[in-house]
Protein backbone atom coordinates (compact mmCIF):
# COMPACT_ATOMS: atom_id res chain seq x y z
CA UNK A 1 0.00 0.00 0.00
CA UNK A 2 3.03 2.49 0.46
CA UNK A 3 4.76 2.08 -2.76
CA UNK A 4 1.17 2.50 -4.22
CA UNK A 5 1.08 6.00 -2.70
CA UNK A 6 4.37 6.46 -3.07
CA UNK A 7 3.90 5.96 -6.51
CA UNK A 8 0.63 8.66 -6.35
CA UNK A 9 2.55 11.02 -4.94
CA UNK A 10 5.61 11.10 -7.05
CA UNK A 11 2.87 10.94 -10.09
CA UNK A 12 1.15 13.62 -9.25
CA UNK A 13 4.30 16.06 -8.29
CA UNK A 14 5.60 14.93 -11.56
CA UNK A 15 2.47 15.46 -13.56
CA UNK A 16 2.13 19.20 -11.85
CA UNK A 17 6.15 20.44 -12.70
CA UNK A 18 5.88 19.45 -16.27
CA UNK A 19 2.42 21.36 -16.07
CA UNK A 20 3.83 23.83 -14.79
CA UNK A 21 6.88 24.29 -16.95
CA UNK A 22 5.01 23.74 -20.30
CA UNK A 23 2.67 26.39 -19.22
CA UNK A 24 5.42 29.46 -18.42
CA UNK A 25 7.86 28.91 -20.51
CA UNK A 26 8.24 31.35 -23.43
CA UNK A 27 11.55 31.14 -26.41
CA UNK A 28 12.95 34.34 -27.66
CA UNK A 29 10.93 34.84 -31.15
CA UNK A 30 7.47 32.33 -30.26
CA UNK A 31 4.03 33.05 -28.25
CA UNK A 32 3.86 31.86 -25.33
CA UNK A 33 2.19 28.63 -24.68
CA UNK A 34 -1.30 29.01 -23.72
CA UNK A 35 -2.58 27.04 -20.85
CA UNK A 36 -5.12 24.16 -20.98
CA UNK A 37 -8.24 24.78 -19.33
CA UNK A 38 -11.14 23.51 -17.96
CA UNK A 39 -14.37 24.55 -16.67
CA UNK A 40 -15.55 24.28 -12.91
CA UNK A 41 -18.99 24.07 -12.47
CA UNK A 42 -21.57 23.38 -9.64
CA UNK A 43 -24.35 20.62 -9.44
CA UNK A 44 -27.35 22.45 -8.17
CA UNK A 45 -30.20 20.00 -8.90
CA UNK A 46 -32.29 19.86 -6.62
CA UNK A 47 -31.35 22.24 -4.15
CA UNK A 48 -32.12 26.04 -3.48
CA UNK A 49 -30.18 28.82 -3.17
CA UNK A 50 -30.30 32.62 -3.66
CA UNK A 51 -26.41 33.10 -4.17
CA UNK A 52 -24.84 32.98 -7.47
CA UNK A 53 -22.53 29.72 -8.74
CA UNK A 54 -20.98 31.13 -11.59
CA UNK A 55 -19.31 28.13 -13.88
CA UNK A 56 -15.69 29.14 -14.23
CA UNK A 57 -12.38 28.75 -16.48
CA UNK A 58 -9.67 27.43 -14.78
CA UNK A 59 -6.17 26.17 -15.75
CA UNK A 60 -4.88 22.78 -15.29
CA UNK A 61 -3.19 23.09 -11.73
CA UNK A 62 -4.25 26.84 -11.13
CA UNK A 63 -6.37 27.69 -8.08
CA UNK A 64 -9.75 28.05 -7.89
CA UNK A 65 -11.96 30.17 -4.58
CA UNK A 66 -15.01 28.56 -4.42
CA UNK A 67 -18.45 30.39 -4.30
CA UNK A 68 -19.20 31.45 -0.65
CA UNK A 69 -22.92 30.78 -1.58
CA UNK A 70 -25.30 28.69 0.87
CA UNK A 71 -27.72 26.01 -0.78
CA UNK A 72 -30.76 24.75 0.76
CA UNK A 73 -32.69 20.92 0.44
CA UNK A 74 -35.40 20.36 2.94
CA UNK A 75 -34.57 17.59 5.62
CA UNK A 76 -30.97 18.24 5.28
CA UNK A 77 -28.02 20.69 5.81
CA UNK A 78 -25.92 21.72 3.36
CA UNK A 79 -21.85 21.47 4.38
CA UNK A 80 -19.83 22.09 1.29
CA UNK A 81 -18.45 20.47 -2.11
CA UNK A 82 -17.14 17.12 -3.19
CA UNK A 83 -15.40 15.63 -5.91
CA UNK A 84 -14.96 12.27 -4.68
CA UNK A 85 -17.66 11.64 -2.04
CA UNK A 86 -14.29 11.91 0.37
CA UNK A 87 -12.75 14.98 0.57
CA UNK A 88 -15.21 17.94 1.09
CA UNK A 89 -14.35 21.57 0.55
CA UNK A 90 -16.48 24.38 2.11
CA UNK A 91 -17.42 27.55 0.69
CA UNK A 92 -14.82 29.89 0.04
CA UNK A 93 -12.28 27.52 -0.08
CA UNK A 94 -9.59 27.10 -2.16
CA UNK A 95 -9.38 24.01 -5.14
CA UNK A 96 -6.86 23.64 -7.35
CA UNK A 97 -7.69 22.40 -11.21
CA UNK A 98 -7.41 19.05 -12.37
CA UNK A 99 -6.30 18.15 -16.11
CA UNK A 100 -10.37 17.95 -16.70
CA UNK A 101 -13.68 19.35 -16.01
CA UNK A 102 -14.98 19.27 -12.67
CA UNK A 103 -18.87 19.21 -11.54
CA UNK A 104 -18.55 19.62 -7.71
CA UNK A 105 -21.59 18.01 -5.93
CA UNK A 106 -23.34 18.78 -3.14
CA UNK A 107 -22.46 17.58 0.12
CA UNK A 108 -25.95 17.24 2.23
CA UNK A 109 -26.19 15.81 5.91
CA UNK A 110 -29.41 14.55 6.63
CA UNK A 111 -30.93 16.36 9.35
CA UNK A 112 -32.95 13.55 10.98
CA UNK A 113 -29.90 11.73 11.99
CA UNK A 114 -28.60 12.83 15.40
CA UNK A 115 -25.79 10.04 15.73
CA UNK A 116 -22.47 11.23 16.67
CA UNK A 117 -19.34 9.00 15.31
CA UNK A 118 -15.61 9.25 16.89
CA UNK A 119 -12.57 10.07 14.86
CA UNK A 120 -9.85 8.47 16.17
CA UNK A 121 -6.25 9.37 15.70
CA UNK A 122 -4.20 5.91 16.16
CA UNK A 123 -0.28 7.12 16.69
CA UNK A 124 0.65 3.27 16.46
CA UNK A 125 2.84 4.11 20.21
CA UNK A 126 4.70 7.00 18.85
CA UNK A 127 4.82 10.01 20.63
CA UNK A 128 2.81 12.94 19.08
CA UNK A 129 4.06 16.79 19.58
CA UNK A 130 1.48 17.94 21.40
CA UNK A 131 -2.01 16.23 22.50
CA UNK A 132 -4.68 15.04 20.02
CA UNK A 133 -8.07 15.64 20.55
CA UNK A 134 -10.18 13.02 19.66
CA UNK A 135 -13.79 14.29 18.37
CA UNK A 136 -17.47 13.29 17.33
CA UNK A 137 -19.24 14.16 14.07
CA UNK A 138 -22.45 13.74 12.77
CA UNK A 139 -22.67 12.23 8.94
CA UNK A 140 -21.95 14.47 6.28
CA UNK A 141 -20.23 17.30 8.28
CA UNK A 142 -16.58 18.13 7.67
CA UNK A 143 -13.57 16.45 9.39
CA UNK A 144 -10.34 18.96 9.61
CA UNK A 145 -7.47 16.50 9.72
CA UNK A 146 -5.50 17.34 12.74
CA UNK A 147 -2.44 19.13 12.15
CA UNK A 148 -0.43 17.36 14.72
CA UNK A 149 2.33 14.83 14.00
CA UNK A 150 4.03 12.29 15.79
CA UNK A 151 7.60 11.79 16.59
CA UNK A 152 9.74 8.49 15.17
CA UNK A 153 13.49 8.56 14.36
CA UNK A 154 14.53 8.96 10.34
CA UNK A 155 10.71 9.16 9.77
CA UNK A 156 8.63 12.86 8.93
CA UNK A 157 5.20 12.40 9.18
CA UNK A 158 3.00 14.02 6.28
CA UNK A 159 -0.34 13.44 7.30
CA UNK A 160 -3.04 10.49 8.30
CA UNK A 161 -5.00 8.03 6.08
CA UNK A 162 -7.53 5.38 6.63
CA UNK A 163 -5.56 2.26 5.25
CA UNK A 164 -6.97 3.03 2.23
CA UNK A 165 -7.28 6.88 1.26
CA UNK A 166 -4.11 9.17 2.54
CA UNK A 167 -5.30 12.64 3.59
CA UNK A 168 -2.78 15.85 4.62
CA UNK A 169 -3.17 18.07 7.28
CA UNK A 170 -4.57 20.81 5.32
CA UNK A 171 -7.46 18.65 3.90
CA UNK A 172 -11.38 17.66 5.41
CA UNK A 173 -13.01 14.74 4.53
CA UNK A 174 -16.44 14.48 4.74
CA UNK A 175 -17.65 12.24 8.19
CA UNK A 176 -18.97 9.00 7.15
CA UNK A 177 -21.95 7.11 8.98
CA UNK A 178 -19.27 5.19 11.13
CA UNK A 179 -16.43 5.71 13.63
CA UNK A 180 -13.10 6.29 11.96
CA UNK A 181 -9.45 5.46 12.80
CA UNK A 182 -6.35 7.41 11.34
CA UNK A 183 -2.86 6.51 11.49
CA UNK A 184 0.21 8.34 10.85
CA UNK A 185 1.51 8.75 7.05
CA UNK A 186 5.26 7.90 7.30
CA UNK A 187 7.86 8.91 5.16
CA UNK A 188 11.55 7.86 5.33
CA UNK A 189 13.77 10.97 5.49
CA UNK A 190 17.36 10.64 3.92
CA UNK A 191 20.61 12.44 4.65
CA UNK A 192 21.65 14.67 1.57
CA UNK A 193 25.49 15.70 1.29
CA UNK A 194 26.90 18.73 -0.59
CA UNK A 195 31.01 17.92 -1.01
CA UNK A 196 33.90 20.81 -2.10
CA UNK A 197 35.98 17.49 -3.25
CA UNK A 198 39.29 16.74 -2.72
CA UNK A 199 40.55 20.14 -3.69
CA UNK A 200 42.49 23.39 -1.98
CA UNK A 201 41.51 26.85 -1.52
CA UNK A 202 37.94 26.38 0.04
CA UNK A 203 36.62 29.02 2.80
CA UNK A 204 34.68 27.56 5.25
CA UNK A 205 33.31 24.19 5.61
CA UNK A 206 33.89 21.55 2.83
CA UNK A 207 30.59 19.30 3.81
CA UNK A 208 26.79 20.39 4.55
CA UNK A 209 24.60 18.06 5.37
CA UNK A 210 20.19 18.01 4.95
CA UNK A 211 17.85 15.79 5.72
CA UNK A 212 15.29 15.32 2.87
CA UNK A 213 12.32 13.22 2.53
CA UNK A 214 12.01 10.19 0.11
CA UNK A 215 10.31 11.80 -2.93
CA UNK A 216 10.99 15.22 -2.23
CA UNK A 217 11.10 17.64 -4.92
CA UNK A 218 13.23 20.28 -3.89
CA UNK A 219 15.68 22.59 -5.11
CA UNK A 220 19.70 21.96 -5.35
CA UNK A 221 21.79 23.76 -3.63
CA UNK A 222 22.85 27.10 -4.93
CA UNK A 223 26.52 27.90 -6.56
CA UNK A 224 27.19 29.98 -2.71
CA UNK A 225 26.69 26.86 -0.88
CA UNK A 226 30.56 25.94 -0.85
CA UNK A 227 33.00 28.26 -1.37
CA UNK A 228 36.34 28.09 -2.73
CA UNK A 229 38.76 30.87 -3.89
CA UNK A 230 39.71 30.99 -7.67
CA UNK A 231 37.15 29.09 -8.33
CA UNK A 232 33.27 29.47 -9.40
CA UNK A 233 30.76 26.67 -8.86
CA UNK A 234 28.93 25.46 -11.84
CA UNK A 235 27.47 21.76 -10.77
CA UNK A 236 26.52 19.10 -8.77
CA UNK A 237 27.55 15.46 -9.36
CA UNK A 238 25.13 12.82 -7.74
CA UNK A 239 27.07 9.67 -7.21
CA UNK A 240 23.56 8.04 -7.41
CA UNK A 241 22.73 8.10 -10.93
CA UNK A 242 26.58 9.92 -12.10
CA UNK A 243 24.83 13.05 -13.83
CA UNK A 244 25.75 16.89 -13.28
CA UNK A 245 23.11 18.95 -11.96
CA UNK A 246 23.15 22.61 -12.36
CA UNK A 247 22.89 24.49 -8.91
CA UNK A 248 19.09 24.91 -8.17
CA UNK A 249 17.81 22.39 -10.27
CA UNK A 250 14.92 20.10 -9.37
CA UNK A 251 15.69 17.00 -7.84
CA UNK A 252 13.41 14.04 -6.25
CA UNK A 253 14.60 12.31 -3.02
CA UNK A 254 15.31 8.56 -3.75
CA UNK A 255 14.77 6.25 -0.74
CA UNK A 256 18.68 6.64 0.04
CA UNK A 257 21.41 8.85 0.81
CA UNK A 258 22.84 10.94 -1.78
CA UNK A 259 26.22 12.76 -1.96
CA UNK A 260 26.53 15.65 -4.29
CA UNK A 261 30.14 16.75 -5.34
CA UNK A 262 30.87 20.17 -6.18
CA UNK A 263 31.79 20.85 -9.76
CA UNK A 264 34.65 23.85 -10.03
CA UNK A 265 35.50 26.19 -12.76
CA UNK A 266 38.31 28.70 -12.55
CA UNK A 267 37.36 32.44 -12.39
CA UNK A 268 38.48 34.38 -14.74
CA UNK A 269 39.20 37.92 -13.65
CA UNK A 270 39.47 41.06 -15.09
CA UNK A 271 42.83 42.62 -14.85
CA UNK A 272 43.24 46.49 -14.46
CA UNK A 273 46.31 48.08 -15.92
CA UNK A 274 46.37 51.76 -14.40
CA UNK A 275 48.29 55.25 -16.00
CA UNK A 276 49.54 56.55 -12.56
CA UNK A 277 49.34 60.00 -14.49
CA UNK A 278 47.41 63.23 -13.33
CA UNK A 279 45.24 61.81 -16.27
CA UNK A 280 43.92 58.68 -15.28
CA UNK A 281 43.58 56.03 -17.89
CA UNK A 282 43.21 52.40 -18.19
CA UNK A 283 42.93 49.17 -19.94
CA UNK A 284 42.38 45.41 -18.77
CA UNK A 285 43.01 41.87 -19.99
CA UNK A 286 41.31 38.88 -19.10
CA UNK A 287 43.14 36.31 -17.54
CA UNK A 288 41.58 33.24 -15.23
CA UNK A 289 42.99 31.65 -11.98
CA UNK A 290 46.25 29.76 -12.36
CA UNK A 291 47.26 31.33 -15.32
CA UNK A 292 50.41 32.91 -16.12
CA UNK A 293 49.84 36.56 -17.98
CA UNK A 294 52.53 38.44 -19.65
CA UNK A 295 52.58 41.73 -18.40
CA UNK A 296 52.20 44.03 -21.84
CA UNK A 297 54.01 47.04 -22.69
CA UNK A 298 52.83 50.37 -21.35
CA UNK A 299 51.06 52.46 -23.70
CA UNK A 300 50.53 55.15 -21.30
CA UNK A 301 52.95 58.42 -21.95
CA UNK A 302 53.84 60.71 -18.85
CA UNK A 303 55.25 63.72 -20.03
CA UNK A 304 59.08 64.70 -18.19
CA UNK A 305 58.90 60.96 -16.38
CA UNK A 306 59.90 57.62 -18.03
CA UNK A 307 58.19 53.95 -17.17
CA UNK A 308 59.73 51.96 -14.43
CA UNK A 309 57.28 49.13 -14.19
CA UNK A 310 53.81 48.03 -12.84
CA UNK A 311 53.12 47.86 -9.22
CA UNK A 312 51.01 45.82 -7.81
CA UNK A 313 50.69 44.69 -4.12
CA UNK A 314 53.92 45.81 -3.02
CA UNK A 315 55.78 44.43 -6.11
CA UNK A 316 57.23 46.41 -9.17
CA UNK A 317 57.07 44.04 -12.25
CA UNK A 318 58.66 44.60 -15.79
CA UNK A 319 56.90 44.79 -18.88
CA UNK A 320 57.04 40.68 -20.42
CA UNK A 321 57.47 39.60 -16.97
CA UNK A 322 55.11 36.72 -16.29
CA UNK A 323 52.28 36.73 -13.59
CA UNK A 324 51.11 34.00 -12.01
CA UNK A 325 47.27 35.16 -11.26
CA UNK A 326 46.39 34.69 -7.96
CA UNK A 327 42.79 33.55 -6.32
CA UNK A 328 40.71 36.40 -5.59
CA UNK A 329 38.67 36.53 -2.06
CA UNK A 330 34.68 38.02 -3.41
CA UNK A 331 34.87 41.89 -3.83
CA UNK A 332 38.45 41.98 -4.57
CA UNK A 333 40.16 43.18 -7.56
CA UNK A 334 43.91 43.06 -9.50
CA UNK A 335 45.34 46.10 -10.50
CA UNK A 336 48.35 47.08 -11.51
CA UNK A 337 49.74 50.67 -11.50
CA UNK A 338 52.16 52.61 -13.63
CA UNK A 339 55.26 53.27 -12.09
CA UNK A 340 57.57 56.75 -13.23
CA UNK A 341 60.86 58.18 -12.67
CA UNK A 342 61.63 62.15 -13.88
CA UNK A 343 63.40 61.64 -17.26
CA UNK A 344 67.33 62.80 -17.69
CA UNK A 345 66.78 62.70 -21.54
CA UNK A 346 64.87 65.39 -23.49
CA UNK A 347 61.46 64.94 -25.20
CA UNK A 348 61.81 63.85 -28.81
CA UNK A 349 59.45 66.93 -29.36
CA UNK A 350 61.14 69.56 -27.29
CA UNK A 351 64.48 68.49 -29.55
CA UNK A 352 62.28 69.53 -32.45
CA UNK A 353 61.47 72.83 -31.34
CA UNK A 354 65.58 73.37 -30.35
CA UNK A 355 65.85 72.82 -34.39
CA UNK A 356 63.09 74.97 -35.54
CA UNK A 357 64.43 77.97 -33.06
CA UNK A 358 68.16 77.60 -35.34
CA UNK A 359 66.17 77.77 -38.05
CA UNK A 360 64.12 81.18 -36.69
CA UNK A 361 67.50 82.78 -35.57
CA UNK A 362 69.26 82.04 -38.65
CA UNK A 363 66.50 83.88 -40.52
CA UNK A 364 66.50 86.53 -37.73
CA UNK A 365 63.62 85.78 -36.44
CA UNK A 366 65.05 85.26 -32.41
CA UNK A 367 67.49 86.38 -30.22
CA UNK A 368 70.46 84.90 -29.41
CA UNK A 369 68.73 84.37 -25.83
CA UNK A 370 66.14 82.63 -26.41
CA UNK A 371 68.62 79.89 -28.58
CA UNK A 372 70.86 79.85 -26.09
CA UNK A 373 68.51 78.87 -23.29
CA UNK A 374 67.30 75.89 -25.52
CA UNK A 375 70.71 74.94 -26.18
CA UNK A 376 71.31 75.18 -22.33
CA UNK A 377 68.88 72.50 -21.89
CA UNK A 378 69.86 70.08 -24.50
CA UNK A 379 73.42 70.30 -22.69
CA UNK A 380 71.94 69.52 -19.18
CA UNK A 381 69.96 67.06 -20.21
CA UNK A 382 72.91 65.37 -21.84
Amino acid sequence: MKTVFLKKCTAVISAFIVMSLSCSVTSFGETSVTPVTHTLSYNLDGLETEDTFETVTVAAGDPAVLSKGICTKEGYTFTGWTVDNNIMYEPGDVFTMPDKDVVLQPVLADMSSKTLYNVFYNTEGYTPVDAIKEESYRPGFPVHISKNVCQRDNYSQIGWNDRTNYYTSAQKIIMPDHDLSLYPTWMRMFNIYYDAGDVDNVNGSKTVTFSRMETAVFDLANNTRLSRSGYTLTGWLCDNDNVVYPPYAWYTMPSCDVHFTAVWKPVVYSITFASGTPTIAKFSKDAEYGSKLTLPECTFVNKGYKFSGWKYNGVIYSSNDEFTVPALLPGRTIVFSAIWTASTEPEESDVFNMIDKRKEYNKGTTDNASLKSDMDYIIQAK
